[in-house]
């Protein structure tokens, strides 16, 4: 059980949605599309991969790899029944560690993910974090159940618009993308992924051309 007594007065759940609003705009539009209970979940673990990000962005992978390594002690702490730490996408992350099974692990190996893309040098997310993230999401969404096919799926997914958005042309097919069918309660995971085409082509997305694509998305349940 972690423990969350005398928690210091963060940051409200109104607060993270509105972070991860100004710092995911993508991700955040697709959860829309989410029910309300999982909301929630999903804010914290976009604004958990926001942090994981901007260790990227540091001059030496020596020092990404450290803030890595805070967020790896923090959620074993949480795992372990340790008070969680004084932050505010730490104290949301611990409910969801809490509630949803089987993400804690996946969160874990997001950050293997981006200790590999910090030592690489690399400054942007990957393929394989986006992908990762991806089934995490998942994950909540279908409260911890997801078959071999549909973890594939999702992954597929999130790691070509994580590529589609660094840049990283050789890690992106979208032949595999095109038509593929993710059902409706995952759906809200990654339906933004249909911008990866047009972020690969450098094209503008206005914001009523994004939520028109998300929205197209969601509705049809495939790509």
């Amino acid at each position: 059980m972690i423990d969350t007594s005398n928690p210091p007065i963060l940051a409200s759940a109104g607060d993270i949605d509105s972070k991860v609003k100004r710092v995911d705009l993508d991700r955040w539009l697709s959860s829309r599309y989410a029910p309300a209970a999982y909301r929630r979940d999903l804010m914290a673990l976009y604004a958990f991969n926001h942090e994981l990000e901007r260790a990227l962005t540091v001059s030496e992978p020596t020092l990404a790899r450290i803030r890595l390594q805070w967020w790896r002690d923090a959620l074993e702490e949480m795992l372990g029944g340790q008070p969680v730490r004084r932050h505010d996408v730490a104290l949301v992350l611990a409910a969801v560690v809490m509630r949803r099974q089987g993400v804690a692990e996946r969160m874990l190996q997001l950050i293997e993910d981006y200790e590999e893309a910090a030592d690489a040098g690399l400054a942007a997310p990957t393929a394989k974090t986006g992908g990762q993230l991806a089934e995490a999401a998942g994950r909540v969404l279908a409260d911890g159940s997801l078959s071999d096919d549909e973890t594939t799926l999702l992954r597929r997914a999130g790691g070509a618009y994580s590529a589609a958005k660094a840049g990283l042309v050789d890690a992106v097919n979208f032949a595999e993308l095109k038509g593929l069918r993710v059902r409706a309660e995952t759906m809200p995971a990654v339906a933004h992924a249909i911008l990866a085409k047009r972020y690969l082509e450098n094209k503008t997305i206005g914001n009523l051309t994004r939520r028109r694509l998300v929205f197209a998305t969601i509705l049809n349940g495939r790509f």
